[in-house]
């Protein structure tokens, strides 16, 4: 669905941000970045959503450079960026949210369906009628993510996206992507959170001084060496299941959890 070939990328004070770097999410695929800040991770996601282009190298779009199917492509796109004041516009959230919605040329009934929908799932219904620079920031991330899904977009760019949630709110949104990803979207999320990581992902690349240092599936985040030297910290949860449970890799850390307790009764 969505490819990058070793892109690079210079920042103009001369700052290499990306050395080389190449990803690729399948259509219906979980895509994980993990990186400490400063890795690079943000920026390679501004990349593959066509807005920054790469020095060297290419994004591939459905087999074809992303460049060259550009502005239409945006339309297939949706990008969470890391602050969501950079996305928030409308007056009021519900208006927000509505925004995609209404560039996509649906019937206001239609939209009006998918800001109610998207809202009540994500747990902001109560929110649709006021300012979204009055709510919390936990809540700005909700609206700014509120609207991206309510285009509902082939690919889903996501640059922290539980980052300051609570633990109901972040399990919330975690729900949602995996939804998202079985009804066929790309996610590609970029995260220093090795807990969501593990969650979410089908596949992961760790990225560490605009490298790819490391990619693979949920074993890479048992490798607590692997972690320590990326500056990444594994859920306790994840040692002791290494240690008292081992074999067949558990499908989130809540199952870990179970067995681990299992292990221990």
């Amino acid at each position: 669905m969505i490819r990058a070939v070793d892109v690079e990328y210079r920042y103009p004070d001369g700052t290499i941000a990306l050395r080389g770097v190449s990803l690729e999410a399948g259509r219906g695929e979980k895509v994980v970045i993990l990186g400490p800040n400063g890795s690079g991770k943000t920026t390679l996601l501004l990349v593959l959503a066509g807005l920054l282009e790469p020095v060297r190298g290419e994004v591939l779009l459905d087999g074809k450079p992303l460049k060259n199917q550009l502005p239409d492509a945006r339309r297939r796109i949706g990008v969470l960026f890391q602050d969501p004041e950079d996305q928030l516009l409308a007056l009021t959230v519900g208006d927000d949210i509505a925004l995609g919605p209404r560039q996509l040329g649906l019937s206001d009934a239609e939209v009006e369906e998918r800001v109610r929908r998207v809202a009540e799932t994500l747990g902001i219904g109560g929110l649709l009628d006021k300012s979204p620079h009055k709510l919390s920031g936990g809540e700005k991330k909700l609206a700014a993510l509120a609207g991206i899904l309510a285009a509902e977009p082939e690919v889903l760019i996501l640059d922290e996206p539980t980052t300051g949630l609570s633990p109901s709110r972040k399990r919330v949104v975690e729900k949602v992507i995996v939804e998202a990803a079985r009804r066929g979207a790309s996610v590609i999320l970029a995260t220093h959170d090795v807990a969501s990581a593990y969650n979410l992902m089908d596949k992961v690349y760790i990225l560490n001084s605009g490298c790819v240092v490391a990619s693979g599936g949920r074993e890479l985040l048992l490798d607590e060496e692997l972690l320590r030297s990326n500056d990444l910290e594994q859920p306790l949860i994840l040692r002791l299941y290494s240690v008292l449970v081992g074999g067949d890799l558990p499908g989130s850390l809540e199952e870990a959890a179970r067995r681990v307790a299992e292990r221990l009764r």
